[in-house]
């Protein structure tokens, strides 16, 4: 007991140990997993100050642990416009522990090394705070730089701190360009720095096209940079009416105008015609003049939409005015607005001071600004800051009006088709200037849009422009609808037409592939009807060869379109794997053909080996999902009694195998491949495959026949596949004859049977019969007949008709013996009856009538002895004397008895009815040589 106890102790113990043990190691194993994160993932970052400040801690491990955030070594606790939120999430394998430290304006007093704790682990990540600006130039949104002309874009920032800035395109840092900073360090009273980077190309290509972004720490800013191949060297102002040119002032009087609309290039003085014809004189003068000369006049340029200005030219007044003297602008600024209301100076792109430009020093000559930055404005100023005199001006602006784009955004195809009760929408979309005003066509008549079509418009407006979207919808195509749609803008003049089609392209099988197998036609149909009569295309492979194909072509005109049909087809080969495609113009549907073996290779069987049947080189089927089951006479495998227990198969090598095989197992089995399992798709299709014996062949008939006999002939061949049959006679081949050879069907062999009617001696030969069998070499045997001549005949033909005449005698003595036997049963019947009905008061009668008995039961007795005897011993008709002697002993009838009716005599040999039973026929070549007796009772 005690012992026992002991163990339990120390089973317990172990149990505590090993336990223990796994303790621990999961403990390590837990903190090995443990981990600590901080976002953003970056060792330090800029804050802007008055910005939001917002880290993130997150731990992730085993345990739970107490996650805080410090501040140079402080813990940090929520605070007014600060504080420190947790969230715990667990999962099984592990447990999540995330701390948020938000502050909603950051200070310059928040810079310092910010840590997060969990237990023995930290991440520390360095703020900053920081102020400034960041400035870019040119300062737009938008820059349009003519093709081949050089363009520099400037960054700038100014602050407290020396923040590195870069330029990013499209995302990405910029590189290929022209490079240049500078810093400028601060001075004793702003205490400011100033970074600059600039990049720059000599030659602009459209490559330079896109967003460029650039980065100072937590500034950024953006503009977008496109690049015109267009020409822009078009006069603006020239065209413009007198309206679109206004000023701050003019000078005008009775006799005399300078008004805005003198202010164009090359502008002489001239009479005013409108006012002579109302008979008022009036001198118009040759440039525009300011009625206030001071710094703060202008003459402004309204553009119909928004244009993008690229070259300035100034003059003075012109000479031919006959009161002019030194009348010009020596330095002008020029402003620019896009809606008239707010407006920018044209500034230096390094410096980012407004531009001064250099005016006239003389009447006429044209003094010309080519601006490095084109500008883009509805509104230009020209602003004067120095003249000579007055302040006069003639001014031309060079460029070109903003383009308006017109585009077919859907469908993006310019020929499309959509199928009968299928959905369609065309969208055009407008960007420009100035609203669009839409007009839609079809076939180049107006579209009169009807309760089918619905029509949806979208409108944005930008610093640009303005976007528009226009959308028809129509819910179910008909063929009707088929034709050219065109979208217009009345306005700019632009459209953009698309086709459109309905159509219906249909191939038959309707399946994704088709499966033959090898020696089977590939029949493929394909047929298009709609709108237009297009011809039908195949492609092979994605190539237009049908050279081992068979094609043909119809063609139908109907109500509402047209119809053209066509097929293509050949007989398959295991080569044919291939896609076939039909192809209406943008309309396509394919078809992948995969051709499987028409029959597996014949296998010999071997009786007791084993048997092995192939199934994996069949075809390309292992991308599609399949399965694989054999049956022999498409019979499963397990109700084929005589194979159980002795195959296997196995649907990942497709192979069975037949142990022990038996003659019995020879015939035709089917490897059964299911493909396209589980799909709507899922098809079977049965690969032959024969498992053959050699062929075995005996030939039995008759050797020797006589003239004018049918000959027979029978051939028995046994083996699989069954072989077939030729007969020769002396070699030559024996053609069926409908009176002469006739073939007859023989276990299972259609001629196995020859038949020859009407023999003749010229029938005399060697008949052999030989068997194809398959894989295997012709077998054959053979059988010599005879057939007798003339007078052999005659003899054979007497010994015939004797030997009948002697059967025919047999036959008649049997029959007569037969039907006397059948006589004396019925008289002896009919003596016992009367026998009975005898008086029985007689002694005398009854002592003889039961002697009698015992007389028929004795005789019964000895037939039985003789029964035994009956076929070895023959009958001999001498021992029917002796049975009569033994009747004629018995006693006569008392007297006074009666007597029965008088019968015919009876033959000697009818001692009793039993004998009768028992009497034994004559040999057939024994005759009777006894004279019959007969007897009376």
């Amino acid at each position: 007991m005690c012992f026992v106890l002991n163990l339990t102790i120390m089973a317990w113990i172990c149990c505590y140990i090993i336990g223990f043990i796994l303790l621990v190691g999961c403990l390590c194993s837990a903190e090995s997993t443990e981990e600590v994160h901080i976002f953003p993932e970056t060792d330090n970052i800029w804050i802007r100050e008055s910005r939001p400040l917002n880290l993130t801690c997150m731990f992730t491990g085993y345990h739970i642990r107490d996650v805080t955030w410090q501040v140079n070594g402080s813990e940090i606790k929520n605070e007014l416009g600060a504080h420190v939120t947790k969230q715990r999430t667990w999962t099984f394998e592990t447990s999540y522990i995330t701390v948020t430290y938000y502050k909603n304006g950051a200070e310059f007093t928040d810079t310092g090394n910010y840590s997060c704790h969990a237990g023995p682990l930290s991440k520390t990540i360095e703020v900053k705070v920081t102020k400034g600006r960041l400035r870019i130039r040119p300062d737009v949104d938008k820059v349009i730089i003519m093709a081949s002309k050089p363009f520099t874009l400037v960054c700038v920032f100014e602050g407290k701190d020396l923040l590195p800035v870069t330029w990013h395109k499209n995302g990405m840092q910029a590189f290929g360009f022209m490079t240049r900073g500078y810093v400028v360090k601060p001075n004793t009273f702003s205490k400011k720095v100033a970074v600059s980077s600039e990049i720059s190309e000599l030659f602009a290509k459209r490559e330079n096209s896109g967003e460029y972004t650039c980065i100072a720490g937590p500034f950024s800013k953006t503009l977008t940079l496109e690049v015109s191949e267009e020409p822009c060297q078009v006069a603006l102002v020239k065209s413009l009416p007198d309206v679109s040119i206004t000023a701050s002032s003019h000078y005008e009087d009775t006799l005399y105008s300078d008004a805005p609309s003198r202010g164009r290039l090359d502008t002489v003085r001239e009479g005013d015609i409108t006012a002579a014809q109302a008979g008022i004189r009036k001198i118009l003068g040759g440039s525009w003049q300011a009625s206030i000369t001071d710094k703060r006049q202008w003459i402004q340029i309204a553009f119909p939409q928004l244009a993008i200005v690229t070259q300035i030219v100034t003059q003075g007044r012109s000479s031919t005015d006959c009161c002019t003297q030194r009348q010009w602008i020596t330095q002008y600024k020029v402003l620019f607005s896009k809606d008239g209301r707010r407006w920018d100076k044209y500034k230096e792109l390094k410096t980012g001071e407004t531009k001064i430009f250099e005016g006239n020093h003389d009447h006429d000559t044209k003094n010309k600004h080519e601006l490095p930055v084109p500008v883009i404005a509805r509104f230009l100023r020209i602003n004067p800051v120095s003249w000579s005199e007055k302040i006069s001006l003639r001014v031309e602006a060079f460029g070109c009006t903003m383009p308006s784009t017109l585009k077919m955004i859907y469908p993006l195809k310019q020929v499309n088709y959509y199928r009968t009760d299928e959905s369609f929408q065309i969208t055009c979309a407008f960007d420009g200037p100035e609203p669009p005003m839409f007009r839609w066509m079809k076939n180049e008549r107006d579209l009169h849009l009807d309760s089918t079509f619905m029509k949806v418009i979208d409108t944005s407006y930008n610093h640009d422009g303005v976007t528009t979207r226009e959308t028809l919808l129509k819910s179910r195509m008909k063929f009707k609808d088929s034709g050219s749609y065109i979208c217009k803008d009345e306005n700019s003049k632009l459209y953009q037409s698309v086709e459109i089609n309905a159509a219906e392209l249909d191939i038959i099988p309707e399946v994704d592939r088709m499966w033959v197998t090898a020696g089977q036609p590939i029949n493929i149909q394909c047929s298009y009807r709609g709108s237009g009569r297009n011809q039908i295309n195949w492609q092979i492979n994605g190539q237009s060869n049908l050279t081992e194909f068979t094609s043909n072509l119809k063609y139908d005109n109907l109500v509402d379109s047209f119809f053209v049909g066509a097929n293509i087809s050949k007989i398959a080969s295991r080569s044919d794997t291939v896609d076939i495609s039909c192809m209406v113009a943008t309309l396509r549907k394919t078809v992948s053909v995969r051709v499987i073996a028409e029959k597996l290779k014949s296998v010999v069987l071997i009786e007791g080996e084993t048997t092995t049947l192939d199934c994996s080189d069949i075809g390309h089927i292992d991308d599609v999902k399949n399965d694989v089951f054999w049956t022999k006479e498409h019979v499963p495998l397990n109700k084929v009694s005589d194979l159980t227990g002795r195959y296997e198969y196995y649907s990942e090598t497709r192979r069975l195998t037949i142990s022990n095989s038996k003659l019995s197992d020879a015939g035709r089995y089917e490897c059964n491949v299911l493909v396209e399992v589980g799909s709507s798709q899922q098809r079977q299709i049965s690969i032959p495959a024969d498992v053959v014996v050699a062929p075995t062949i005996t030939v039995e008939g008759q050797s020797s026949i006589l003239p004018g006999s049918t000959l027979h002939i029978f051939c028995h061949i046994t083996g699989y596949p069954v072989p077939s049959i030729t007969w020769y006679r002396n070699g030559g081949p024996i053609l069926a004859e409908p009176e002469r050879y006739i073939f007859h069907l023989h276990e299972g062999s259609d001629k196995g049977h020859l038949e020859v009617h009407d023999v003749t001696p010229e029938d005399t030969g060697k008949y052999t019969c030989t068997g194809q069998g398959g894989l295997f070499p012709v077998v054959r045997k053979s059988l010599d007949v005879h057939v007798a001549e003339t007078g052999e005949g005659r003899t054979v033909l007497i010994l015939g008709v004797l030997g009948s005449l002697l059967s025919t005698v047999i036959v008649i003595c049997c029959s007569a013996g037969f039907v006397r036997i059948r006589r004396r049963r019925r008289q002896r019947t009919e003596t016992l009856k009367a026998l009975e009905k005898m008086s029985a008061t007689t002694d005398q009668f009854a002592k003889q009538y039961v002697q009698l008995l015992t007389i028929d039961r004795s005789k019964t007795v000895e037939r039985e002895e003789e029964k035994s005897k009956f076929i070895s011993k023959p009958f001999d008709l001498c021992t029917t004397d002796e049975r009569i002697n033994l009747a004629g002993s018995l006693p006569e009838l008392p007297d006074g008895a009666s007597h029965p009716a008088q019968e015919e005599s009876l033959d000697d040999d009818t001692g009793s009815e039993t004998y009768e039973k028992y009497e034994r026929p004559m040999h057939a070549h024994t005759f009777p040589t006894h004279q019959s007796r007969s007897y009376r009772k």
